[in-house]
């Protein structure tokens, strides 16, 4: 499932994704939708572009389908939390006559939804490669002897 570029402007930080144990959260591919897990890097994160698995190549499109899940979940929160600030900035009364400040209704949501929660990544026992050529691990299904760097495309030799 593909993320929108809406989505794909928050960062992991603004949503508050989860690691597992060893540090790694999973990917999902939109073609082949098979999983593997990348180790987010806070000081200097490498975008995903390419399935190890299969042909596909693509940006922003690799959160599995309960990342997307939150991520949406998220946005609807932050726009209410957006909405009741500005409308709280709103609440002057506005000048004019009786009948044009009755006409004026307050358009935020008086509450907000509560904070999602956001998904926890499972710990596994999938197999780990190290990929020399962006010097980075990742998790894989161990059903592929033919694996290529999520991030430059290469298969190790």
């Amino acid at each position: 499932m593909a993320l929108s570029q809406r989505e794909m402007t928050m960062t992991i930080t603004d949503v508050g994704f989860h690691d597992d144990a060893a540090g790694f959260w999973s990917r999902e591919c939109p073609s082949c939708e098979r999983t593997f897990k990348v180790k987010p890097d806070s000081s200097n994160p490498k975008a995903v572009k390419f399935c190890p698995y299969c042909e596909q190549h693509g940006e922003d499109c690799w959160g599995t389908a309960e990342q997307v899940r939150y991520i949406e979940r998220f946005e609807e929160y932050a726009g209410a939390q957006a909405a009741i600030a500005q409308g709280k900035e709103k609440t002057r009364t506005p000048a004019g006559t009786r009948a044009e400040r009755a006409a004026v209704k307050p358009k935020a949501p008086r509450t907000a939804p509560d904070r999602p929660t956001a998904p926890d990544e499972p710990d596994s026992d999938m197999p780990t490669v190290w990929f020399d050529c962006c010097e980075e691990s990742v998790c894989h299904d161990g059903n592929s002897t033919e694996l290529r760097c999520p991030f430059c495309g290469e298969t190790p030799d």
